[in-house]
């Protein structure tokens, strides 16, 4: 829920929310979240880390978006593109409450678009590999 001053901010944001669902449910009639991941791999030069991004679509139209520097330096494209994921569903699970508080909550999980095959892979691989054991102790520390 909200982390917001008091009860008036609360209903401020909601009734920003409804509006905002309500102008793109007219326009679509799907009330379905959309989730997109992607990362700029080793994008600080001087650290070698890279950047998070992600967006969120609701009814036909972004309701959130954002990017992230990531807190440990990956060291392949796919690993940093797991950590990119793993970011996206942090916000996905945030976004996801906000939309069950203002009376939008999701029946269906949340569809997550990332253009990366070898994270894809390993995001759902039945037998993780030992090999990228290291991404979890990053990740979880």
């Amino acid at each position: 829920s909200c982390q917001c001053g008091g009860t008036d901010h609360q209903l401020a944001i909601k009734q920003i929310f409804r509006y905002f669902a309500l102008r793109y449910q007219r326009h679509t009639g799907e009330m379905i979240l959309t989730a997109y991941s992607d990362v700029a791999w080793a994008g600080d030069l001087t650290q070698r880390r890279s950047t998070s991004g992600f967006a969120f679509i609701l009814g036909g139209g972004m309701i959130h978006c954002g990017r992230r520097k990531q807190t440990v330096t990956a060291t392949s494209a796919a690993e940093s593109e797991l950590i990119a994921l793993h970011t996206t569903i942090y916000e996905c699970v945030w976004l996801r409450q906000i939309l069950y508080d203002i009376g939008l909550g999701q029946k269906e999980p949340t569809t997550m678009y990332v253009d990366s095959e070898a994270a894809i892979a390993m995001m759902t691989s039945k037998n993780p590999s030992v090999r990228n054991r290291h991404i979890d102790v990053k990740l979880c520390r």
